[in-house]
């Protein structure tokens, strides 16, 4: 799982303003299956230490609003996760790998990787 946009942003260089999170879940992709596009979902994960967006509504989240979006990626499965997210936002052939590589990406997974700032590639914290 990877932390995507604005709170990556935010995350590697601490100005940064953020809306909400947006986690992605990157996967090799299985021959002969289909990960269902555009897969998307929200979470609210109570009270938070950055406060909720102003312009949410009310009832529909307490904390900050986390979008979490996967995707499948054309890699074997073995293939090292760091070199595969970079490959995909460096080629930029679709919408979401190119907006996705204007801000940053950070890992929350595997925890041996945890926030390890994998886009901008070569950035030095």
């Amino acid at each position: 799982m990877v932390l995507c946009q604005g709170a990556a942003l935010h995350f590697v260089d601490g100005m940064t303003g953020m809306k909400d999170f947006d986690v992605w879940t990157f996967f090799a992709e299985i021959p002969g299956a289909q990960f269902p596009p555009r897969w998307r979902t929200t979470a609210d994960f109570g009270l938070s230490r950055f406060g909720r967006r102003d312009s949410e509504p009310d009832w529909k989240h307490v904390g900050r609003r986390v979008d979490f979006v996967g995707r499948s990626l054309h890699v074997r499965r073995a293939a090292d996760p760091r070199a595969a997210l970079q490959a995909y936002l460096t080629a930029g052939k679709t919408e979401s790998a190119r907006l996705l590589a204007e801000k940053a990406a950070v890992t929350l997974t595997p925890s041996t990787m945890l926030g390890e700032v994998i886009w901008p590639p070569l950035f030095d914290r």
